[in-house]
């Protein structure tokens, strides 16, 4: 939650707003904290980025089995089906402009998918152009 309130501003200032919507049990994950808010603040930056002015940006947290899993979708651009496998590959990243001509480096992902696996976890992706990305995060959860 605390990641999210410094990411509220962000999405003010292209008159965007976050939803959030939190699994209302304990999700304990043996994690580094700085390196998961690190994935998540990419996630989001990226859904605001890759979304109109005046979009909703949804955040959601819940338990799968053994797994926490928390999820950020947005209404934007979308990924390409010849891209989607790619965005987290280091050496092919792709570069897109934001919606707003925000500059885009083509990292954040591959660097999201390391410390996702560092941590026994996995990141996957779901997008269509035009309608939007849903990128999920599942990281065991601590017994």
């Amino acid at each position: 939650k605390e990641a999210v309130t410094l990411l509220q501003v962000t999405a003010a200032q292209k008159n965007s707003r976050i939803a959030e919507n939190y699994w209302v049990g304990e999700l304990m994950v043996q994690a580094d904290k700085h390196r998961i808010i690190r994935v998540l603040t990419n996630l989001v930056n990226n859904a605001i980025k890759f979304s109109a002015a005046g979009s909703v940006i949804s955040i959601q947290t819940n338990r799968q089995d053994n797994h926490a899993i928390f999820t950020v979708c947005d209404t934007g651009i979308g990924i390409p089906k010849e891209d989607q496998e790619r965005v987290f590959d280091m050496l092919t990243h792709t570069r897109r402009r934001g919606t707003e001509g925000e500059i885009s480096y083509g990292m954040g992902l591959s660097i999201c998918q390391e410390i996702i696996e560092a941590h026994g976890g996995k990141i996957s992706l779901e997008s269509e152009v035009g309608k939007g990305s849903c990128f999920s995060v599942q990281l065991p959860l601590y017994s």
